[in-house]
């Protein structure tokens, strides 16, 4: 005896509408599993070894550390990154060098031809010593 075709048909749509409520029905069911840790907290409990991963070469300091009469802590730290401040600025420098003096130095030349300052010698110095300046975060405000 033969199974008519429609028969196949009506099966696989059944398979493929089970296996469609069944995802949905999973998805819906399962929460996201809530920790007791904030953002923030996560971010404090960091190790070394994980901001060494995030930004390897960061290095944070603790200047100093005080605890006021109503028991606020307040922290003095410095956040340096060596390899960006003095590595990846040479190489910068170093790969600017070798577009301006490629092909004759053609394009350092004209850029030097064109090139007409918006600040005087002056001017550039006097905002370069303005901007220059220590910045103090008191967190218990």
């Amino acid at each position: 005896m033969r199974i008519p075709s429609s028969v196949f048909a009506v099966g696989r749509y059944l398979l493929a509408a089970a296996a469609v409520l069944g995802s949905v029905a999973l998805m819906s069911a399962s929460n996201p599993k809530k920790t007791e840790f904030s953002v923030h907290d996560k971010a404090y409990y960091a190790a070394q070894a994980t901001v060494n991963f995030v930004r390897p070469g960061l290095t944070m300091k603790i200047v100093s550390a005080n605890i006021a009469q109503d028991g606020t802590i307040s922290v003095d730290y410095k956040i340096t990154d060596p390899k960006l401040a003095y590595v990846e600025n040479a190489k910068q420098l170093a790969l600017m060098a070798v577009d301006m003096l490629w092909d004759g130095a053609k394009n350092a030349k004209g850029i030097i031809a064109e090139f007409k300052p918006r600040l005087t010698k002056e001017a550039y110095l006097s905002f370069q010593r303005g901007i220059n300046k220590t910045e103090l975060y008191d967190g218990a405000k």
